[in-house]
């Protein structure tokens, strides 16, 4: 018989365990522990850590639904008796309320002449999104008097500005370019534009402006770049006089 040297016990032995582990059958356990969720609003079980169960969802669905209605009214928005069907231009309407509105997708820049109803189906929109959940932003035709008086404040107040339209799910641009433009407007409008159009943030933007003769009324730096990125990044919906 072959002895085996000192140096060569612990190889040996480990060798023993895995032929003796080779013999043994595997034990399947038949009835295994199931980790149990649990809703927190009525305390049965659910599929998904924080979300409610099959029979709560609906009842929570429905609150959260009527906290983000009390909290669109708070804000006071305009044109909250628009009707859909009485507005002229029911082409570009559908084409407006059916366009999707999600990251990666393009936003929507509404044209035409005044009184075709452009303002009031892009808050109907704004107001479908931010029921739905998504946060969303506004630059109206008074952006330039907001901008101007974040800068009597506190430094950061500027900042958060920016952040706020930069960063919201949606952010409509409603009439904005009939602003008086300043050169610091001008460069923030750009900026902010620029971040969304960057990461694929849809705005939607109304303006009786065609990309062509918005140009012209800004500066040679940013004209151009802008009216690309517009081009680009969203789809044109003409509203036409007389309701075509």
């Amino acid at each position: 018989m072959n002895s085996i040297q000192p140096d060569n016990q612990f190889e040996a032995a480990l060798r023993r365990m895995q032929e003796q582990a080779k013999k043994r059958t595997p034990v399947i356990n038949l009835n295994p522990v199931k980790e149990v969720t649990v809703c927190g609003w009525c305390g049965g079980e659910t599929q998904q850590q924080g979300k409610p169960c099959a029979k709560c969802a609906p009842g929570v669905a429905a609150k959260e639904r009527a906290m983000r209605e009390k909290a669109w009214l708070a804000a006071d928005p305009p044109f909250e008796d628009t009707v859909l069907d009485r507005l002229p231009c029911q082409e570009a309407v559908q084409k407006v309320m059916d366009h999707p509105l999600k990251d990666s997708v393009k936003g929507l820049q509404l044209m035409g002449p005044t009184g075709q109803g452009k303002s009031r189906v892009a808050w109907y929109r704004l107001k479908k999104e931010a029921l739905a959940g998504r946060s969303v932003a506004v630059m109206d035709s008074d952006a330039s008097l907001v901008y101007a008086s974040k800068f009597k404040g506190e430094m950061d107040i500027p900042h958060k500005y920016y952040e706020s339209l930069a960063k919201a799910d949606v952010l409509l641009l409603d009439d904005t370019f009939k602003c008086k433009f300043t050169d610091g407007f001008e460069n923030f409008v750009f900026t902010v534009i620029n971040y969304r159009t960057a990461r694929s943030k849809p705005c939607i933007i109304t303006c009786n402006d065609t990309l062509d003769s918005l140009q012209p009324r800004m500066s040679g730096d940013r004209g151009e770049p802008l009216v690309r990125r517009l081009r680009e990044f969203c789809v044109p919906v003409v509203f036409c006089e007389g309701g075509k």
